[in-house]
């Protein structure tokens, strides 16, 4: 009798008892009642013979024998990653503590230098249970590798080479049957988009490799093509706090190239003193916030101003030694009224007739009579609407309207009314009440205002308080350090300045800076409309009763198609010409 154990996976077999009835055991008896019993892999002869032995010797079995052994499966591999760079290990001291960590670090790899080689993979190998049974291998975890910037992969050898000197690393994660092997290169030398800049990183050198000099330091910078804007003096202290106390800054700037210096716009330089323009950004920075100077007299005849040519500039060089082209000042449009000329070959701007002289933006004369009004604008005077500069001694009374070509300037409030200029408005009392509307092509400056409307072509000045109110820029909107606004609308094309905005107590306030008004309006104006389609679309169809849904329906669908289209064409910094 031969009574066996097999391990579970059949790869092991072991005689645990043994009794022959009948004469001496031999090897081939013991072989065939093996195979009898399913064994026919992986049988051990020595220890075949040893239990035959043991046997006829003391007619029994001492020990279990594990008398065949099976093949166990080899699980191939996939693709491999083999560095061929150094690495070391460097303590780096915490600053203001005595402990340290370590970093690892790899050598400078120069271009053209193999990083790693991308070994092919590897198939697995079947085994065999002692029964005979093949036994598939494990399949191999799936590798996802990805290759970084700055290296170079031969396809047909698995070479990785370096693109550029730097520093190679491989990252290798698992998770669960996949692994995730990344290798990269963080250059020594980078060069910003403009070529303008390079800046280099080194890591410490490893143990018993030289500190790089000046030399390699410039062979770094050539390799990338540097040729112009290399700060000797910058490379040399870099090296030296290099060598004393290994710093790990990041990259420092090596090499700059010249930036061209862009031309500057053509401009109108005024001949006789116009004053102060407020809004206007100052040399230190500031703002100008002092009184706008109006109607200043000029005589028929007389030179106002003289537009300046533009300048093309000067031009730069980047760092691989490229021209680099500046850009050219524009020319300036003069734009004059009926009582002033433009002389295109002199670039003078004289007064046609003897007037009062009025600025508009940066590049609009004229000069026109001026109409003053000594009191209020009331039931007295009506409406007034002139082609001239206009100065109300008063105020404006609610709805009456003011119409003129030149500047406006009023002495005293606006009640409810309508105020329109060509030109620049300047209130020195207040707008007062919802139907008050300022709307200039030039400047609009301002006390205060509340519950009113001030739309600007160009920038508009606030010097006290703004409640509930909406100021609209096309230019600039500046609003005194001293000043406050609670709730309406803040809105400039250009850049916003303000003091105070908002209250805990107050409803919130709509800022938006470099957003054309108009365009800002033209959305809400379609929001609005949008909203009103899609309540309609919605309530219709229960209208219907179940019948067959109208044309009406079918228009309403079209007109909210379209409206949602202009709607999200809209931009709102794009300038309106």
């Amino acid at each position: 009798m031969l009574r066996l154990h097999l391990t579970r996976e059949n790869m092991t077999a072991t005689i645990q008892e043994l009794d022959v009835d009948t004469g001496e055991l031999t090897d081939d008896g013991l072989a065939r009642d093996l195979k009898k019993q399913g064994i026919s892999f992986g049988v051990d002869d020595r220890a075949l013979r040893k239990v035959v032995s043991m046997y006829n010797q003391s007619g029994r079995l001492e020990n279990s024998t594990i008398i065949a052994q099976g093949k166990e499966p080899v699980t191939g591999s996939t693709a491999t990653l083999q560095p061929h760079f150094k690495t070391a290990l460097l303590a780096i001291q915490e600053n203001d503590s005595d402990s340290s960590h370590q970093l690892e670090i790899s050598e400078l790899m120069t271009c053209g230098d193999l990083v790693a080689l991308l070994e092919s993979p590897r198939p697995g190998k079947e085994g065999m249970t002692v029964t005979g049974l093949p036994v598939a291998p494990d399949e191999p975890p799936e590798i996802e590798l990805t290759i970084g910037e700055h290296l170079d992969l031969d396809e047909q050898t698995g070479r990785i080479t370096a693109g550029a000197s730097g520093y190679p690393e491989i990252l290798v994660c698992s998770k669960k049957n996949k692994v995730f092997m990344e290798i990269k290169l963080t250059p020594a030398v980078t060069i910003d988009s403009e070529k303008m800049v390079a800046e280099l990183f080194l890591f410490p050198p490893l143990p018993g490799d030289p500190i790089p000099d000046r030399d390699q330091v410039i062979a770094l910078l050539a390799e990338q093509g540097v040729i112009f804007g290399m700060n000797i003096p910058a490379i040399d202290e870099l090296i030296t706090r290099f060598a004393t106390t290994h710093p790990l800054d990041g990259y420092i700037p090596v090499a700059r190239g010249m930036m061209p210096v862009h031309g500057q716009d053509s401009h109108l330089r005024f001949v006789m003193d116009v004053g102060p323009i407020p809004g206007k950004i100052q040399p230190n920075g500031e703002i100008d916030f002092r009184e706008r100077q109006l109607f200043i007299g000029i005589r028929e005849g007389e030179i106002i101003a003289v537009r300046m040519a533009a300048t093309p500039g000067e031009p730069g060089k980047n760092l691989l030694g490229e021209i680099v082209a500046p850009v050219p000042g524009r020319e300036l449009p003069v734009k004059v009224s009926d009582d002033a000329c433009f002389d295109e070959q002199t670039g003078e701007v004289r007064a046609v007739h003897s007037g009062v002289l009025s600025i508009t933006g940066d590049n609009t004369i004229k000069v026109c009579a001026m109409q003053i009004i000594s009191g209020d604008v009331n039931y007295g005077t009506g409406n007034i609407s002139t082609r001239d500069a206009l100065k109300v001694s008063g105020s404006v009374k609610p709805l009456f309207t003011v119409s003129a070509n030149g500047d406006v300037d009023i002495e005293g409030n606006v009640e409810s009314a309508l105020i329109a200029s060509e030109a620049n408005i300047i209130v020195k009392g207040g707008i007062l009440g919802e139907k008050s509307r300022l709307q200039a092509a030039g400047d609009i400056d301002i006390n205060f205002i509340e519950h009113g409307r001030a739309f600007s072509d160009a920038s508009i000045i606030l010097r006290r308080e703004a409640y509930y109110s909406r100021l609209h820029a096309g230019g600039d909107l500046h609003c005194d350090k001293n000043s406050r606004v609670i709730g309406g609308q803040l809105v400039a094309a250009g850049q916003i300045t303000c003091g105070t905005i908002g209250s805990v107590n107050a409803q919130p306030g709509f800022v938006a800076a470099g957003v054309q008004p108009k365009k800002l309006q033209r959305m809400f104006d379609l929001q609005r409309k949008r909203e009103k389609f899609e309540k309609k679309l919605v309530g219709l169809p229960s209208k219907s009763r179940g019948r067959e849904p109208s044309k009406k329906l079918a228009r309403l669908a079209k007109k909210f198609k379209k409206t949602t289209k202009y709607l999200n064409r809209i931009d709102l910094t794009e300038t309106i010409t």
